[in-house]
């Protein structure tokens, strides 16, 4: 369900506001938005919800950074 985890990514994604973190970031985001949406979905969520919950996870995790 998840694709691999390339740490060296997460890594460079925690490196600030600099433009390869944010390229770092951009790709993470778009690696794993989709599987933390199906995994919504199949917990029973809506469509609505799963978004939101999706969108919260990645808004969680962006305010820790």
């Amino acid at each position: 369900m998840f694709a691999t985890t390339r740490w060296s990514l997460v890594q460079a994604a925690a490196g600030g506001r600099e433009t390869p973190a944010r390229e770092a970031l951009g790709t993470l985001c778009e690696t794993y938005w989709f599987p933390l949406y199906a995994f919504a979905r199949r917990r029973g969520l809506s469509p609505v919800e799963a978004e939101d919950r999706t969108q919260s996870f990645f808004s969680f995790v962006l305010e820790g950074m």
